[in-house]
């Protein structure tokens, strides 16, 4: 009777596809205008298995991260402490419909260094919209993050378009604009960017590339000394076959 609820179980749960593999980048580099001082580059990158379930209206994403680095550069002793636990067996979740990722990305567990690698995973889920050349959409993102005594408040909207590319795929192009604040404490960070994003997909598939670069400046305040600074963000998910 077991074997055979067990049977049953199987044919009516819908199974998920195999994981896909991918490795996901995001670069960061912050120049404070501090004379002397070479701009701060943070990059994180990793390794991920990503499952595809179907639900009742949508598709849930499970993103593992098999393996990761992150790179400080000079600033590599200093910011290290504060980025945690690596992220490695940690899972992003994500509940997509239609390419839009409802609600919020969340990890298994609290880890700042998987979080970074949420705007690749929501770029690259983005993909998964059914469009048709010459389509256009918005997609608006609004993300709250509060991690020990630093909160961050960001808005992004990206302005799609669908056009025909080679072989049956289709090409995803964006122009983004975005705005974070971060604040805690003695410290306020406030920062306006722009830039574009690109994808390469099928119908209905995880793209087989994404690529997003932005730029913009800010305004840091800390413990009342103000300063202005430069930003550019370079966000990747590449398919690895």
């Amino acid at each position: 009777m077991f074997a055979l609820l067990v049977s049953l179980y199987t044919f009516i749960t819908p199974l998920p596809a195999a994981p896909v593999h991918y490795k996901l980048v995001n670069k960061s580099t912050v120049d404070l205008g501090m004379g002397g001082m070479p701009p701060i580059a943070l990059t994180m990158s990793a390794f991920v298995s990503i499952t595809m379930t179907d639900s009742a209206t949508g598709k849930v994403a499970s993103i593992v991260i098999d393996s990761s680095t992150f790179d400080a550069g000079e600033m590599g002793a200093a910011i290290a402490a504060q980025m945690g636990d690596s992220p490695n067996g940690v899972t992003l979740h994500a509940y997509i419909i239609n390419g839009k990722v409802q609600q919020q990305i969340t990890p298994s567990t609290t880890n700042i260094q998987a979080m970074q690698l949420a705007p690749a995973v929501q770029l690259l889920l983005s993909g998964m919209r059914s469009a048709h050349a010459g389509e256009s959409w918005i997609d608006s993102t609004l993300a709250d993050t509060a991690v020990s005594a630093m909160a961050t408040k960001a808005s992004l909207v990206t302005e799609w378009k669908a056009s025909a590319g080679a072989a049956g795929a289709m090409q995803f192009d964006g122009t983004v604009t975005g705005t974070t604040s971060v604040g805690g404490g003695q410290m306020q960070m406030d920062m306006q960017t722009s830039g574009a994003s690109h994808l390469t997909t099928r119908l209905g598939q995880l793209p087989t590339v994404a690529t997003s670069a932005s730029s913009g400046s800010g305004n840091m305040n800390i413990g009342g000394q103000a300063m202005t600074m430069k930003l550019s963000t370079e966000v990747s998910a590449t398919q690895i076959p």
